[in-house]
């Protein structure tokens, strides 16, 4: 239940925002030659630097043009349906024939036609293609494509099971345990197990297994006893900024990664701790000064401190530590959103109307109908580099169809 929130105003608020100003920014960048998107966009949103293709971003185009399809089929938003399924196709089909290397692992990085030009670097690719895979199956009923993507899940589980991965572009160092990793396998394992459900694969007893332990790991043993998830757990006792650090837009898509999950295998209990993860998120984690989501905190609120490794991606926690990213504030909107429906908390539906107002009085560049995704503390926008050098439509619209769902449900 949600009290003070106008669903009807706001529903209509998202479709807008997606039908007449993201989808339409985006159509613009589909390689309707060799299939995919391009994504080497400036932060501004008016340049196209590069026409080279990120397999990350590859297969999340396929997840959303497999989830803009559905919405259109199922009447919430309005679009081309022949237009959108044979943008999907290409785009499946560029992911299904690029992607993978001799090693069957999958490439970072490939030119416009799909020619490598990075190997593999990244178990977050061979995530993405999984969710590309498991969106375009579920869509499409192609089912003759489910054995390809559970060999590679499997090898995917094995590697991560081994500790025999990469996380380019920034290296986690051995002896930690990755919130990252775990909460992104939990996402790539409950969406295997949406499309294998569908066709009633037996496969989906193993799935249920592992998405629970997922949930463990993210729960129990990442989660601390005042509600806080550490982004990298130390196999010691530590006080290094590696180990003191958590990210919050990192807790908050990880929650409601766990409540779509609850919702798959039909579980009602355990919102009460995602709640109160929520909430201690949201205590450290928004600038009471500036207002918006930190990109990292210390475990104690502010800038992460502790001894020093001298890791790079220690490097970047420290530095960007007060940044404001687009990516954090798209999962609060669905996040908060969510929590308010499913469980009527007000604190929930308090945040949700906090950061609605943060995100689109900061994010929106009202000239182009995307957002400048990168600010400084102030809000600001600044031209620098995060993760991947691209602009990605991934997360924004992710979660405004998400919300659309959510709101006309």
């Amino acid at each position: 239940m949600i009290n003070e929130i106008n669903t009807e105003k706001l529903f209509a608020f998202y479709k807008d925002q997606l039908e007449n100003n993201f989808l339409k920014f985006w159509d613009k960048a589909i390689d309707r030659e060799y299939g995919g998107i391009y994504t080497c966009y400036n932060n501004y949103g008016d340049k196209l630097i590069s026409k080279d293709k990120y397999i990350w971003s590859q297969g999340r185009f396929v997840w959303l043009w497999a989830k803009v399809l559905s919405l259109i089929e199922n009447g919430i938003i309005i679009g081309d349906r022949n237009k959108y399924q044979t943008e999907l196709e290409m785009g499946f089909n560029f992911i299904k024939d690029n992607s993978f290397l001799g090693n069957g692992n999958c490439a970072y990085l490939t030119d416009r036609q799909g020619n490598i030009k990075i190997a593999d670097t990244s178990i977050y690719v061979d995530c993405f293609v999984l969710l590309g895979f498991a969106a375009y199956i579920g869509t499409t009923g192609e089912i003759q494509y489910i054995d390809k993507m559970m060999r590679h899940y499997e090898k995917t589980f094995s590697r991560i099971e081994s500790g025999n991965y990469k996380t380019d572009p920034y290296p986690i160092p051995a002896k930690y345990m990755p919130h990252g990793v775990n909460m992104m396998m939990l996402h790539v394992t409950t969406e295997i197990y949406k499309a294998l459900n569908e066709f009633h694969d037996a496969r989906i007893e193993l799935l249920t297994e592992r998405i629970k332990n997922y949930i463990s790991i993210i729960t129990e043993t990442l989660c601390d006893n005042e509600y806080r998830i550490i982004e990298m757990l130390p196999s010691e006792s530590e006080d290094t900024v590696f180990s003191r650090h958590f990210t919050p837009g990192h807790v908050l898509e990880s929650m409601w990664f766990i409540m779509d999950a609850y919702n798959e295998l039909e579980i009602t209990n355990g919102y009460d701790k995602i709640l109160n993860i929520i909430k201690k998120t949201y205590k450290l984690g928004w600038d009471k000064e500036y207002g918006g989501i930190l990109r990292h905190v210390d475990k104690e609120g502010g800038k992460p401190k502790g001894e020093q490794i001298g890791e790079q991606y220690e490097k970047l926690i420290l530095d960007t530590w007060d940044t404001k990213l687009w990516w954090p504030h798209s999962e609060a909107l669905y996040t908060t959103l969510l929590m308010a429906k499913t469980t009527g908390d007000i604190e929930m539906e308090e945040l949700y109307i906090k950061t609605h107002n943060y995100v689109f009085q900061t994010f929106p560049n009202h000239d182009l109908g995307e957002w400048i995704q990168i600010r400084d503390r102030m809000g600001k926008p600044v031209e620098k580099v995060v993760a991947l050098p691209v602009k990605d439509p991934y997360h924004i619209i992710r979660n405004f169809m998400l919300n659309l769902e959510l709101l006309n449900s």
